[in-house]
């Protein structure tokens, strides 16, 4: 899993031991280096007037302001900043709100270090992380109708191509359930990831979000 860049991380939790044992373990990683570690988002923002930083880290339960108000602010104020959201667990609020405030990652603190690595390595070269199960009930959330209603550039057809794909169906499945060929299918995934200018399903569903499609 080398790179032959250095990754550059910052790290942002509020609590004093938990942040401490994070540091640890981040330090292990030949692929990327701490060039911070901070216990509000203030202290962040401070560092990065200053500093370069390519992947920031941001626990949910950061204070001064929150995780999900400080990855906003970064985002907002350049959309270079590839922040991933630490959570305590996985479950769909946090994803939810960590989605719309602009992460493009999404993990647990207590995953090992192998985790950290692909999550990292993934939005610094301007990918996507999360985890399929929590993906997928998302996207049961989305109706056809809704997304019908919003001004999408989608035909009726690949609205409901598109439902597929953020679920993670196969070209075969999407086929069977629309009863249609899986050439016609194919067909109107790469037009939906031309559209949409997503590259993977996990990037349909941050579509969606900018949609609003997401509350």
């Amino acid at each position: 899993m080398a790179t032959s860049v250095l990754i550059r991380v910052v790290l942002a939790n509020s609590q004093s031991l938990i942040r401490k044992g994070l540091e640890a373990k981040l330090g292990e990683s030949t692929n990327f280096r701490l060039v911070g570690s901070f216990s509000s988002g203030k202290e962040v923002f401070e560092f990065l007037e200053n500093n370069t930083a390519d992947v920031i880290l941001v626990d949910e339960d950061l204070s001064d302001p929150n995780g999900y108000d400080t990855i906003k602010k970064l985002t907002k104020r350049n959309q270079e900043n590839h922040c991933i959201l630490l959570s305590q667990n996985y479950n769909l609020r946090s994803l939810k709100k960590g989605l719309i405030a602009g992460a493009k990652g999404y993990i647990c603190k207590e995953e090992d270090l192998k985790i950290f690595e692909m999550a990292i390595l993934s939005v610094f070269g301007n990918r996507v992380h999360f985890r399929s199960e929590e993906i997928v009930e998302l996207v049961r959330q989305i109706s056809d109708k809704e997304l019908a209603e919003k001004n999408t550039p989608m035909s009726p057809r690949e609205t409901q191509v598109f439902t597929y794909l953020v679920a993670g169906l196969l070209e075969k499945e999407i086929a069977d359930k629309l009863k249609i060929s899986r050439e016609t299918v194919h067909h109107h995934r790469k037009r939906i990831y031309k559209k949409t200018g997503a590259r993977n399903a996990t990037e349909l569903i941050l579509y969606s979000v900018r949609l609003g499609l997401i509350p």
